[in-house]
């Protein structure tokens, strides 16, 4: 049997004023905002499909998801212009999408920064911790990185948004 891991990889990123970090392992890439083909009749939230090499990608908006301010992707993709720089100095990557890696099956996830790829501590990451007004199978904890709060957020849930079935919201769209 394995010994748990002393450090995670992550990935920290914003979308709306919110932090967020996830596994990097979940990230099989970082591709600038790029247009979509609208989904008809599809949630708010499921901002249309990509193609990506040949691959046809469906594109969430995690802002939308977590109804993090109002606004739509161009809004976001406005918002993501006056991102803070990083802890560096540098400035931040605006607008990316990142393509994340669930069950099998690939879909984009719309942010509005992306700050860096890092080690945390397995002891720095704290599920027990729900975060206030972000309570959802998404989000699963929370952790502490240079002094400021990131909401650790689960791949897999986010999946199932993107095949138009009930969802963790409550609600049916088709």
């Amino acid at each position: 049997m394995n010994p748990a891991p002393t450090t995670v990889p992550l990935i920290a990123f914003g979308s709306g004023p919110q932090r967020f970090v996830l596994d990097v392992m979940r990230v099989r890439e970082l591709v600038h905002a790029m247009p979509l083909v609208p989904a008809p009749g599809a949630p708010p939230w499921l901002l249309g499909h990509m193609v990506l090499r040949g691959e046809v990608l469906p594109v969430l908006s995690l802002r939308l998801v977590l109804a993090l301010g109002q606004g739509s992707a161009t809004q976001a993709a406005k918002d993501a212009a006056a991102a803070p720089p990083t802890s560096s100095g540098s400035a931040a990557k605006t607008s990316q999408i990142m393509v994340l890696d669930a069950g099998g099956h690939s879909f984009g996830l719309l942010v509005d920064r992306v700050w860096e790829v890092l080690r945390l501590p397995a002891a720095a990451l704290r599920p027990d911790l729900a975060p206030a007004g972000l309570r959802s199978p998404i989000s699963f904890g929370l952790c502490d990185i240079r002094g400021e709060p990131h909401v650790l957020l689960d791949v897999r849930p986010l999946l199932a948004l993107t095949h138009h079935q009930d969802n963790f919201l409550g609600e049916r769209h088709e």
